[in-house]
């Protein structure tokens, strides 16, 4: 009797742990200071650069080409992603309380993606590497409520936070159901693909005002809702299932790369853009380059697209 109300106590307490207000703790700065050490041109000539990406299939879909991309570009990375399907910042934010060994962990090596033999648990595949870059993001369905948000991003930032060196946190943006979406798949029966493309920019927008991240947003859903306006064959960007990307997938890609190229690495060491790429998925040369240059343009005036002013 005594073991179960014990038991019981220690699910309420978790249960109100991640019900509650959590505080954000941003480092301080020393430990910012050592980070930003770790991005002076003379380091980023000869060491790779370590991505974690934390996320789940949405995550998965839009970085299959995003090693092939930085690899033609000539960028050195090491590029690493777990998975857990359906996931949302709530499900990473438990796992690492619940320390189960559930995610899916692939590393890039060899010109694809190679999957661990073994389940991790978050915790520590965050302790794994002294991160460069780690990625977050929220559960495509969602992404239009601002409820869903915390405190479990706070959670998973506090975390990053705490680490001895600090990566850069991106926030990974998941883009819009397309067009021939059936109305009861929308997160809200009543939206369409532009008003849920309006509510997850309001939504992220209030995300990075509040945590104060606001140069590192990832360009996912701007590129892709402008490649449906703009592209004479806008079929290339819905999917067999309406939701994930097919071919539309090497445009995600794109974005994570040219925000990358732009946000993190020195201009004396950037000396190529996303636009000099000459892998073009599965386009033609004239489309896959209109897509880069989207993609830069995008990247390169990222307040122009979100809503960071906004009360």
């Amino acid at each position: 009797m005594f073991r179960c109300f014990s038991s019981l106590l220690i699910f309420l307490s978790f249960v109100l742990s991640c019900t509650l207000p959590v505080q954000l703790e941003k480092p301080n700065d020393d430990k910012l200071s050592i980070s930003e050490a770790k991005r002076l041109p003379s380091r980023m000539n000869y060491e790779p650069l370590k991505i974690l990406i934390i996320g789940n299939s949405w995550s998965e879909n839009s970085t299959d080409d995003l090693g092939l991309i930085l690899d033609n570009l000539g960028y050195k990375v090491d590029l690493n992603r777990t998975y857990l399907g359906n996931a949302s910042l709530r499900d990473y934010s438990n796992n690492l309380a619940t320390r189960d060994s559930i995610l899916t962990y692939s590393s890039w090596q060899d010109d694809k993606w190679i999957k661990s033999e073994c389940k991790l648990c978050l915790d520590d595949v965050i302790d794994m590497k002294e991160w460069d870059v780690i990625t977050l993001q929220q559960r495509s369905k969602n992404s239009v409520s601002y409820t869903t948000y915390q405190p479990y991003l706070n959670i998973l930032l506090n975390k990053i936070y705490s680490l001895d060196v600090v990566p850069l946190v991106y926030y990974h943006v998941t883009w819009s159901y397309p067009h021939k979406t059936e109305l009861n798949k929308f997160p809200v029966e009543s939206m369409s693909t532009e008003s849920m493309y309006d509510e997850i920019i309001k939504t992220w927008s209030r995300i990075c005002r509040e945590t104060n991240n606001y140069n590192v947003i990832l360009s996912t859903p701007v590129i892709q809702q402008s490649r449906r306006i703009e592209c004479i064959n806008a079929s290339l960007f819905d999917t067999e299932d309406g939701l994930h990307l097919f071919e539309g997938k090497y445009a995600a890609a794109c974005a994570w790369a040219s925000t990358f190229i732009q946000t993190y690495y020195d201009p004396s060491v950037r000396d190529k853009e996303i636009f000099d790429c000459t892998y073009y998925g599965p386009y033609s040369e004239e489309v896959a380059k209109s897509i880069q240059m989207i993609s830069y343009n995008v990247a390169s005036n990222i307040n122009d697209y979100m809503e960071f002013n906004s009360l």
